[in-house]
């Protein structure tokens, strides 16, 4: 997401607040999990469009929704994503060496 798109998302989340957002965003995360059950049930082109769009949608909600945490959320939202990353990390390697 370049800063611009950033910004922007910033704006909509301070002028909507995250009581808002959370909700927008349980409707975006439930209309993914329809779009990939259907891309992965008929797999035709114009499904994994749909499946494209609502990842973008989850992926601004999920920029708005970071960018309304305090300060104390943010960091530890920081290493949550470090910790997950290295983890998976640990475990493809794991299993390449299996």
């Amino acid at each position: 997401m370049t800063n611009n798109e950033k910004q922007q998302c910033q704006l909509i989340a301070n002028h909507y607040g995250e009581h808002s957002q959370l909700g927008i965003m349980i409707e975006e995360c439930a209309e993914l999990i329809q779009a990939i059950s259907k891309m992965q049930r008929y797999g035709e082109p114009t499904k994994r469009l749909n499946y494209v769009e609502e990842l973008a949608d989850v992926s601004i909600m999920t920029e708005q929704l970071v960018t309304l945490l305090n300060a104390t959320d943010y960091e530890r939202f920081e290493r949550f994503v470090e910790y997950k990353l290295n983890r998976q990390k640990a475990r493809m390697e794991y299993e390449d060496n299996v």
